[in-house]
């Protein structure tokens, strides 16, 4: 499978996200990486029109809320498009909701099962996608070295977790909103030897590259459910550790597994065209 390169000093080649496209803190200067793959994602898979142009549209993440359903419909919108996203928690969808409900894929097996898709539905976070658009830089100031990955919300400062987990480095996913920021996260990323993934996206960014990492078992874990939706997807045990040390073995007793996932398959059901030469 061939990657295509990247310059973090050029624009992306891609159009603007579309308004209708959304994600947490979209607008705002500090974003959360996993939530601003959505622009690179766009940016990087799609051209053309749009495939739903009276839906409101997301392209990933845990975003399949009652409640979030129901925004977007007070807002003007009549449907709701979720590509290779989840739920937040394994609650129903109340009918009237469902109805507007469009469902492209899923993130994994556990928020199929909990909306009733069927078993042909691709499963994968779409994350799971930037091999294909991103090829990655070695960070010199990374190589070889272990990263703990904590959530966006994570206050506690960097001198604690390192104690606390043995990770050489702190890597936040606090980081400004541009395509430049973005690709430098995920250099770090893959430059490392192992993640301990306290952000949901470190961990799906690693296993898409092939770097070692595992859940690190923070004070508090940030919506449960996605972990164990993502950990099934790939036939991962749904485990939380506190050190690098438990999460080398955690890897080691993990790695093996078989996963479900179908990148090919959420191309299939893309909200969008795809660009020339994704495939």
């Amino acid at each position: 499978m061939s990657v295509k390169p990247y310059d973090v000093d050029r624009a992306s080649p891609g159009a603007a996200l579309p308004p209708n496209v959304a994600y947490w803190r979209r607008g705002q200067a500090i974003v959360n990486f996993g939530d601003y793959l959505t622009e690179l994602l766009y940016a990087r898979l799609f051209d053309g029109p749009e495939k739903f142009p009276d839906a409101r549209i997301h392209l990933l993440g845990s975003v399949i809320a009652q409640n979030w359903i129901q925004q977007s419909i007070k807002q003007g919108y009549r449907r709701i498009v979720y590509w290779g996203c989840g739920l937040r928690r394994p609650v129903t969808v109340a009918p009237e909701a469902r109805k507007r409900m469009v469902l492209v894929g899923i993130r994994g097996p556990l928020s199929r099962d909990g909306l009733g898709l069927p078993v042909s539905t691709p499963i994968g976070d779409p994350a799971l996608l930037l091999p294909r658009i991103v090829s990655p830089r070695r960070n010199a100031a990374v190589v070889d070295r272990t990263l703990c990955v904590p959530h966006f919300l994570d206050t506690t400062d960097d001198a604690t977790l390192l104690a606390a987990t043995g990770a050489d480095l702190v890597l936040r996913p606090n980081i400004g909103a541009s395509e430049s920021e973005s690709l430098r996260f995920i250099d770090m990323l893959t430059s490392a030897r192992f993640i301990l993934a306290g952000a949901l996206h470190s961990a799906v960014v690693a296993h898409a590259y092939g770097v070692p990492f595992a859940f690190f078992k923070a004070a508090r874990i940030d919506v449960p459910f996605k972990w164990g939706d993502f950990a099934a997807s790939i036939g991962y045990d749904c485990e939380f550790v506190p050190t690098v040390r438990d999460g080398l073995v955690f890897h080691a007793a993990n790695r093996d597994r078989a996963s479900h996932c179908s990148v090919d398959g959420l191309l299939d059901v893309a909200p969008f065209p795809l660009r020339e030469g994704v495939r």
